[in-house]
């Protein structure tokens, strides 16, 4: 079998980035020579197709809740002006200008799969999820039976971003909004069976049956045939399967509203003598009758309070309740002294003088006499304070004791600080006293005859030690050793533990001080001087050869590293250390700029290409900076310079309800307790108005936003008032250059 070559023909050129570009229609690109059995001969190739169609955005496995969502991509190695998107078997065309195209696409709930095709080249499919919405609802449960005309409903609506439901009862239909994906109402009820239901596009939940019960009143006492003497009766009844606020009370043909709390009403009626018919009534639903009959009743006197017994009060509260009284007054006797008391709802109060010793109270009204009560006046007992010094922890010598002394039996009391004793005179009902404290505990206590005060423990703290290296200061140096002197305040040893990074020397403390020749490392040495478990501060001393200059260090410090943004212009700035040159190279991809250096400073603006830049800056041809990537995201627009980012935040500053959004969060935070601002070291500062605190706000998510792209919001157009920020003549949509407005300093 003959050797079957292949020899491209047409012009091709270098793409500049060390590839070969065929630049042959794809008619030609299909045409070759082959030789077969000894013969060359030039025929047409079969068609195939060439170039590379690729979605970039979003990526496969993306779930979202939306309705529609923006696919981007790219076709290159081919000519097209145009792209078909297939979306789950459905096509659209659209146009793929300098080989980039985007457009919105409609999703189905569940997977929806995604494939780009441009000259019969397909690019990889994508899967994008819409969940399918789920809703339920939570309360009433299914077969639920009650009393009341409403029920609460509560449900919650999960995969969808609807921002309201509809709740259905019978076929009345409401519309609630939903509030994190939750929602409630209130909804009347039918008597009898009530299906509720509730709906968002896409899904339905489960039917949920109420059944609302018939009402029932009962007069649960007293019961019928009751005889009492008394003028008044308490009627009690209760309301079943029934919300109404009052029931209707008949006696004798007279009616009146008592009020109806959870479920059941309490009423006083008033009785005639003989026989009094009483019957409840809600609506069209009435009690069976009672009869009560009403006999003379006897008067019944009782004293409920005080009770008898000792007491080292003055005065006494005496209480008592009058059954069937004949008039509005009782007769009070206290140690046979009487006095009048007004009856008033059939009980009484009043307030009577005790004398030291029994005292005897009753309570008369005509023939009626009360149970007696005897109160024992006490003599008031003596009460000890310590004021101070309070229980706790001093490293003082001596303390100062204070207090006071309430109804003192005698003009001196006795003052215990651990086993000794002082006596010191009472003056104005107090006393005080200097003592002096042992090292450790010392209890404190006052006593005068059987009264003692609270006792009072001083913990008495041996001095602190403290140790402190004076010299030599944290540095560089060039020394093969250095001396170290130190001093010792309060010392518990006579001497102190002197460590060099892992060396470990014992030094002697002489006049308060130590002092030692260490030799030093080449690099850092860390020192520190200890006892027990007083350490002093650290000093650390960089020792370097002599010969061997510190090396320049550059350093990027905007932007951070990982940075994203959608402009392709940004500001790179950074400072040099160990090194004052005229210029540094910054290095971007592949592109080298020369930088000029201003007081070991630099800022350059650069240009980004699409996707991920690598940026690091040389001097000379040595890379002595930290290196940064930035991203620069597809679908970028060199001459924007406001409108919707890539979102990260947005601000909504009112000044009246100050909030922020973050796009990484499930629900609103204030600006300040945002997750996205935990990181920045806040530092405190003055009460601020609520202009200071707008600004503040934008400023925090600024600075915050680094994750996913750049603040979008500013404070709302329509802000207005002497508090609105910033003024209409300033406000703009933030971006990655911002100018120091109000204050606002730039991230």
């Amino acid at each position: 079998m003959g050797e079957i070559r292949f020899r491209a023909t047409g012009p091709s050129e270098d793409d500049g980035r060390g590839k070969r570009l065929d630049r042959r229609t794809a008619a030609t690109r299909r045409m070759g020579w082959i030789l077969v059995g000894g013969v060359l001969l030039y025929v047409l190739g079969g068609a195939r197709p060439t170039g590379r169609v690729e979605i970039t955005s979003p990526a496969t496995g993306t779930s979202t809740l939306s309705a529609q969502i923006a696919v981007s991509g790219r076709v290159t190695d081919t000519q097209t002006d145009a792209v078909t998107l297939n979306v789950n078997g459905s096509s659209q065309t659209v146009p793929a200008n300098g080989g980039v195209f985007e457009a919105q696409i409609a999703l189905a709930f569940g997977d929806n799969t995604v494939v780009a095709s441009a000259n019969a080249v397909s690019s990889e499919s994508i899967t994008i999820t819409r969940p399918q919405p789920v809703v339920m609802i939570r309360n009433p449960a299914g077969a639920t039976s009650i009393g009341r005309s409403e029920i609460e409903v509560l449900g919650s609506v999960e995969n969808s971003d609807e921002r309201a439901v509809t709740i259905d009862v019978n076929g009345a239909a409401q519309v609630v909004a939903l509030t994190d994906g939750r929602f409630s109402a209130i909804v009347r009820l039918a008597v009898g069976s009530n299906v509720i239901r509730a709906f968002v596009a896409g899904a339905a939940s489960e039917a949920v049956e109420v059944v609302r019960l018939g009402a029932h009143v009962t007069i649960t006492a007293p019961t019928s045939g009751y005889t009492t003497a008394g003028e008044v009766v308490t009627v009690v009844g209760t309301v079943e399967n029934s919300d109404a606020d009052a029931i209707s009370l008949d006696v004798n043909g007279s009616r009146q509203m008592v009020p109806v709390r959870d479920g059941g009403f309490v009423s006083d009626v008033r009785l005639t003598p003989g026989d009094n018919r009483i019957i409840a009534s809600v609506g069209d639903v009435t009690s069976e009758a009672i009869v009560i009959h009403r006999a003379p009743p006897p008067v019944i006197i009782t004293i409920t309070s005080p009770q008898s017994g000792p007491t080292s009060d003055s005065v006494a509260l005496v209480r008592g309740v009058v059954q069937n009284p004949r008039r509005g007054t009782i007769t009070l006797t206290v140690n046979g002294s009487p006095r009048e008391v007004a009856v008033e709802r059939r009980a009484f109060a009043a307030r009577a003088p005790l004398e030291i010793g029994a005292n005897v109270i009753q309570a008369s009204q005509d023939t009626a006499v009360s149970n007696e009560v005897v109160v024992d006046r006490l003599a008031p007992p003596t009460v000890i304070e310590i004021i101070s010094p309070k229980s706790g922890e001093t490293r003082n010598s001596s303390a100062r004791v204070t207090g006071k002394v309430t109804n003192p039996s005698g003009r001196t009391i006795t003052l215990t600080v651990n086993r000794g004793v002082l006596t010191l005179g009472v003056t104005n009902g107090g006393f005080s006293s200097d003592v002096q404290l042992e090292i450790g505990e010392n209890r404190i206590r006052a006593l005068q005859g059987a009264a003692t005060s609270n006792e009072v423990v001083v913990n008495r703290l041996a001095p602190l030690t403290l140790i402190e290296i004076t010299s030599p200061q944290s540095g560089e140096t060039t020394d093969p050793s250095v001396r170290v002197i130190g001093k010792v305040v309060n010392p518990g040893e006579p001497t102190v533990t002197l460590r060099v990074n892992r060396a470990v020397r014992t030094l002697t403390i002489t006049n308060g001080g130590f002092s030692s020749d260490v030799r030093l490392q080449i690099g850092d040495n860390h020192i520190r001087a200890s006892q027990g478990q007083a350490v002093s501060n650290e000093v650390v001393i960089r020792r370097r050869p002599v010969d061997v200059p510190p090396a320049p260090i550059i350093v990027i410090s905007s932007p951070k590293d990982g940075f994203r943004t959608r402009f392709r212009s940004i500001v790179i700035t950074g400072e040099i250390q160990n090194a004052d040159p005229a210029e540094i190279t910054l290095e971007v991809n592949t592109q080298k700029i020369a930088v000029p250096v201003s007081q070991r400073g630099f800022k350059q603006n650069v240009i980004l290409s699409p996707g991920r830049n690598l940026i690091r800056a040389l001097l000379g041809v040595v890379v002595v900076s930290n290196q940064i990537t930035v991203t620069l995201d597809a679908g970028n627009d060199s001459d924007r310079t406001g409108g919707q980012q890539n979102e990260c935040a947005r601000i909504n500053c009112d000044c009246g309800n100050l909030r922020a959004s973050h796009s990484l969060m499930d629900n609103w935070r204030t600006a300040i307790e945002s997750s996205a601002f935990r990181a920045i070291p806040q530092t405190p500062q003055p009460r601020q108005t609520k202009r200071e605190q707008c600004q503040a706000a934008e400023e925090r998510l600024i600075r915050g936003c680094k994750e996913s792209g750049t603040v979008t919001g500013t404070c709302p157009a329509d802000a207005s008032g002497p508090n609105a920020w910033p003024p209409a003549r300033k406000r703009r949509t933030f971006s990655q250059d911002l100018p120091n407005i109000q204050g606002v300093k730039k991230p």
